[in-house]
């Protein structure tokens, strides 16, 4: 069973990184897109936008941004 999710997160990874593979700005920075993360909870509203959790779909770290 692990063996399948470890095979399965390999594979998710490498197509990742083929989609990604020419998303760099002028200074060769990644660009980081909504699609890139899952959205899971709206922490907060407020007249500049909203703050949400959301995870980092390559490798699953919570990040909080501002929207």
């Amino acid at each position: 069973m692990q063996a399948q999710l470890k095979e399965e997160e390999d594979r998710q990874e490498r197509e990742y990184s083929a989609a990604r593979s020419n998303q760099y700005d002028s200074e060769g920075a990644v660009r980081y897109r909504p699609e890139d993360f899952h959205f899971l909870k709206v922490l907060g509203k407020g007249s500049f936008g909203k703050v949400s959790t959301c995870r980092f779909i390559v490798v699953l770290l919570i990040w909080l941004i501002e929207s």
